[in-house]
């Protein structure tokens, strides 16, 4: 029997594997010997596998892609490639990636959508009184405040970001910004969170000065010390402007992620003399400094 004189009911009796390895086992074993080559579902698989990887942050790109890749195979091998691809993605996902990239999870729900595609799923009796999903931004926004912590927080946002996706965006339904809307209050906690960690508290409690202008000029600093290279990883080697400014931003409880905009702004709106008054006052702070050692 070949891989093409499968039927639905066969395959999924066929594909019961989770993983890779276990997949390859049951090859091994001969469970499934005869009913497919092991070059072709192997190399496209992993062809497939890749593609999801790349284009996470893109669902749509990255099935389009695999789609157009698997045009040529037949109902049945599409099928099972889409499957055991579908499993991999779910076993791979852990809860802390699957945070950080709702595009995986997007994937997998247009992965399966393929599958309803080639092999539709028996229908069911409508139940009577059953109303259709409905996008509330107010009932979504009662229920966050409800939930315990911003991580389930997020997840309950990922989940209705990829039910939206599903049930309006692919459909071609007109939007209302529900989506847009459950992005925006995901990146707003995920900021929160990554602030509060930056809020480190050392001995002394020591912290960057509110005082106005402070912490401009102290970016201003930390940038002319960047430009002489006063700073390197434990590697010897150079890091990033980034890195630095975020490194000692945590230390010093500040957000500095922002300084190329906030240098840009300062130089729009100042004159050269204002951008590098600090440094002349550091000049005459430490002349005075050393004139008092001296003198001493």
């Amino acid at each position: 029997m070949t891989l093409a004189m499968l039927n639905k009911v066969e395959v999924e009796k066929y594909i019961t594997c989770e993983t890779t390895y276990q997949f390859y086992e049951e090859l091994n074993r001969g469970i499934l010997k005869g009913l497919l080559d092991h070059g072709l579902i192997f190399s496209v698989y992993h062809e497939a596998y890749a593609t999801v990887l790349s284009y996470r942050d893109n669902p749509m790109l990255a099935i389009d892609v695999v789609k157009s890749k698997l045009n040529e195979y037949d109902e049945v091998d599409r099928f099972l490639v889409y499957k055991v691809l579908a499993a991999k993605l779910k076993r791979d996902t852990s809860d802390v990636f699957l945070l950080r990239h709702e595009g995986i999870k997007l994937c997998i729900t247009l992965i399966e959508r393929e599958m309803n595609t080639i092999f539709p799923p028996k229908e069911e009796e409508e139940v009577e009184g059953e109303e259709e999903i409905e996008f509330s931004w107010r009932d979504t926004k009662a229920h966050l405040e409800a939930l315990p912590s911003d991580n389930e927080r997020i997840a309950y946002l990922i989940d209705q970001m990829a039910l939206y996706q599903q049930e309006v965006i692919a459909n071609g339904e007109p939007t209302d910004g529900y989506y847009e809307k459950c992005k925006a209050e995901r990146e707003r906690i995920e900021q929160q969170q990554e602030l509060k960690k930056m809020q480190v508290s050392y001995e002394g409690d020591i912290i960057l000065s509110k005082q106005r202008g402070k912490k401009i000029d102290f970016i201003r600093t930390i940038n002319a010390l960047y430009e002489l290279r006063f700073f390197e990883d434990v590697n010897g080697q150079i890091p990033t402007k980034e890195k630095v400014m975020k490194c000692l931003g945590k230390i010093l409880g500040v957000d500095l992620t922002g300084y190329d905009s906030d240098l840009s702004q300062a130089l729009n709106n100042g004159t050269t003399e204002k951008n590098v008054t600090i440094f002349q006052k550091m000049a005459d702070a430490t002349i005075n400094m050393v004139t008092k050692k001296l003198s001493s």
